[in-house]
Formats: structure tokens, sequence, C-alpha cells
């Protein structure tokens, strides 16, 4: 595990959740040390009960249709092909591959 984790008002002010209060979708946030894989997540950050999940959070880019930004558990495995064309119903070539550690300190933080 890496820093400590942020504070209340840094995680009341991030973009990701300032963003579901807008859209009206409940949300927790829980701060806890920045760890850099969910397997690191799920061994040192306990949950709260047993009706909560860890979850991991996958930012992609795409050249024609731009950055999506996929929530989900662990030990999920995306399709990127199905993700593109029948979840997010993108038109044409899809060509989903993971954003650049830089690219996504820009945009997460």
């Amino acid at each position: 595990a890496g820093k400590g984790g942020p504070s209340d008002d840094e995680l009341k002010s991030n973009p990701i959740v300032v963003k579901l209060a807008e859209l009206s979708i409940p949300a927790t946030t829980y701060g806890h040390p920045l760890c850099i894989t969910a397997e690191e997540l799920v061994a040192t950050v306990p949950l709260p009960s047993s009706t909560h999940t860890h979850t991991k959070n996958l930012l992609f880019k795409d050249k024609k249709h731009g950055l999506y930004l996929v929530t989900t558990t662990p030990n999920a495995e995306i399709n990127t092909k199905v993700l593109g064309r029948d979840l997010l119903k993108l038109d044409g070539k899809v060509n989903f591959r993971l954003a650049s550690e830089d690219l996504l300190l820009e945009k997460l933080g």
C-alpha cells in the first residue's frame, strides 16, 4: 500500500463522486490507503460488512469514441468488444485500450 487515503473533503470533491451526485446516483465512499492493484486492495482494505464489495476502476481509451470509466468487481473479466458494442452501443469499430498511467492521473487524480 502507498500513501494514506484521501480526506473527507477530497472524497467529496472527487469528480466521479460529484458526477454521481449530479446524476442522483446514491454512492457511499470510503477512504483507504492508495492501492495500485485490485488484489492489493482486497488484501489490505477490510470491508465494512458482508453486504459490501471491493471495486476496481478501469479507464479505457478509444481514438474514435473517447474515454470510458468502468467500475466493476475485482475479479471481473472485461470483454472490450462486448462492452463497446453491446453495453455502450457504440457504432463502428471499437478499439478500447487501457489508458496510460499519465492519462489516468490527469483525468482521475
